[in-house]
């Protein structure tokens, strides 16, 4: 018997599926792009870059075939420069494959250079397979394709373009002028005063102003800037209400600061600094006879007599220091710190300071030594203990270490050699393999489904509340799995470097070689920071030292045939 017919019905509902699976929209992951400018960082209106965030939100959530990955912000960055951190990790995730299409609420937004711009929505994005999107100006570079919208987008970046210059100009002309009246609002406030109401002027703040007040007065019966700092701490004196120094100890630089600045005797110096971004030039110093001098621009907290003595006083210590200094310049050039910015604490985690000091019972003798930064806090509660290591010890430590990994990577080259290609090798490698393509699978599948949820949705078999539940859903699963595959393949990628040639680690400590004596450029290569431990113990994190563990898990974890 033939094989029967469909029927017409049959037949229509074949097509009309064939037409909608063809015309399924691809998804797309997506990254939502927002800025605030620069000169509106620190307003009122900041809440405009959550409006932005609000706005592309909504447009994302009503396109079945966009879906959101991550938001990119740039806050308080500039349209007219294209380097901006949230843009250039979104520029990174996107040459990694993981963002394929990108949401502004308008094209000012995304750049405000219509050259840059232009490059980017006509050149950069159309070869990495990027679609763009700008909420506002209706632009979707997915159905852009007639002559009239290739011409508008071009306009549009260029009008950003001027209208960004406009702004930065007229900034920068209503800065100047309020410089040149002295009506500029205060950006920091100096300690003993606070803002008047409307914020222009600084008046008193009695709760700091006797303290401001007795530190001129006892530099100026002749105390050291240490033991005004020590007399602070111990009487737990407050210091400013700003987020940079909440919580932390009196320091002698804040001491400097203060005794050194012409405010507390009612003058307020404007036009130290300069900048014009419509221009390209960004903040600059500018010289003594560019600035602009207001005497009694506010209630002085010292007398002009007193603060005339600590200024002598503060020259004549300079004085001392820079003649004591210049003495002994030869003997402390011989000292030199191999590993600024290195050092920290073990157990609070500050960095430690370096340090040159005379030896007591040697003369002209000076040794180097570091000290954790929060112990100069010991005036007040909390603070940590005196942790502290001499350079001379230190230095022989971290050169045997190296010389430990030098060895180590000689050892290690000659076992990934012959490694290479063994029964456990192949296992592994294949089980990277098959966890990558089963998570590829899982993803796969998940797409299917959105897919289909979107036919269904189309078809009216799943009203717009039942889709959006089950969209959701899926996003978020496809999420987790993403995510494992992002993992999997960074640990296969991680094991094949490992286990080959162009091991980083053994590279680098190849160049190490017969190492005698530490210099510079070693440290520099291979020290990335060390831990200092109150018993003088250290701890030393190498450069490439994941890659190290990890080359040590995977050997010492190899099969004993292999």
């Amino acid at each position: 018997m033939g094989r029967g017919r469909k029927s017409r019905r049959q037949q229509v509902q074949t097509v009309e599926k064939a037409i909608s699976i063809a015309a399924a929209p691809k998804i797309f992951p997506t990254a939502i792009y927002v800025r605030l400018s620069v000169e509106n960082l620190g307003r009122e209106d900041r809440g405009a870059i959550e409006n932005q965030k609000d706005v592309c939100r909504e447009y994302v959530s009503e396109c079945p075939d966009l879906q959101l990955v991550k938001v990119y912000e740039d806050n308080g960055w500039t349209g007219t420069i294209m380097h901006r951190p949230a843009f250039d990790e979104l520029m990174e995730d996107i040459r990694n494959g993981i963002i394929k299409a990108v949401v502004v609420r308008d094209l000012s937004r995304f750049a405000r250079n219509y050259i840059e711009a232009g490059t980017y929505l006509e050149r950069i994005f159309p070869d990495l397979g990027v679609r763009f999107i700008s909420v506002k100006e209706r632009l979707d570079t997915l159905s852009v394709g007639d002559a009239t919208e290739s011409l508008i987008l071009p306009l549009q970046n260029l009008i950003n373009d001027m209208y960004s210059k406009d702004i930065s100009r007229k900034v920068e002309a209503s800065r100047a002028m309020q410089i040149k009246e002295g009506t500029l609002k205060w950006s920091s406030v100096p300690y003993g005063y606070r803002r008047s109401r409307e914020g222009v002027r600084i008046v008193p703040d009695e709760a700091r102003a006797d303290i401001a007040r007795q530190i001129f007065q006892w530099k100026a019966d002749g105390l050291t800037l240490n033991e005004i700092v020590r007399r602070l701490n111990a009487s737990g004196a407050p210091k400013a209400d700003v987020s940079y120094s909440l919580g932390k100890p009196w320091c002698i630089q804040a001491i400097r600061i203060i005794l050194r600045n012409p405010a507390y005797i009612g003058i307020r110096i404007l036009g130290k600094s300069h900048s014009a971004i419509y221009k390209g030039i960004k903040k600059e110093k500018t010289t003594p006879d560019c600035w602009h001098i207001f005497p009694n621009s506010h209630e002085a907290l010292v007398s002009r007599e007193v603060f005339d003595k600590v200024q002598a006083l503060m020259d004549e210590d300079a004085k001392k220091r820079h003649d004591s200094m210049k003495k002994t310049a030869k003997d402390r050039a011989k000292l030199h710190d191999l590993f600024e910015g290195k050092i920290f604490c073990a157990d609070c985690g500050q960095r430690m300071f370096y340090s040159r000091h005379r030896h007591p019972a040697i003369e002209n003798s000076w040794y180097g030594r570091y000290l954790c930064s929060s112990y100069q806090g010991r005036y007040v509660e909390h603070r940590c203990t005196s942790h502290y290591i001499n350079q001379k010890k230190l230095e022989p430590k971290v050169l045997a270490v190296l010389q430990t990994h030098a060895r180590l990577a000689l050892d290690y080259e000659k076992l990934i050699a012959s490694f290479q290609g063994s029964e456990q090798d192949r296992k592994n490698r294949h089980s990277f393999d098959m966890a990558i393509r089963r998570a590829s699978q899982k993803l796969g599948a998940i797409q299917r489904k959105r897919t289909r949820l979107y036919e269904d949705y189309v078809g009216g078999v799943l009203d717009g509340e039942e889709y959006l539940f089950a969209k959701k859903s899926y996003e978020g699963e496809g999420e987790k799995w993403n995510r494992e595959l992002e993992r999997l393949v960074a640990e296969r990628n991680a094991y094949q470097e490992a286990m080959s040639p162009r091991n980083l680690w053994v590279n680098a400590m190849r160049s190490v070689g017969n190492l005698k004596a530490l210099n510079q450029k070693v440290v520099d290569a291979m020290v990335e920071r060390i831990h200092v431990y109150e018993d003088g113990s250290i701890h030393i994190v190498m450069k490439y030292q994941d890659i190290f563990d990890f080359t040590k898990d995977c050997l010492e974890g190899r099969d004993d045939n292999a």
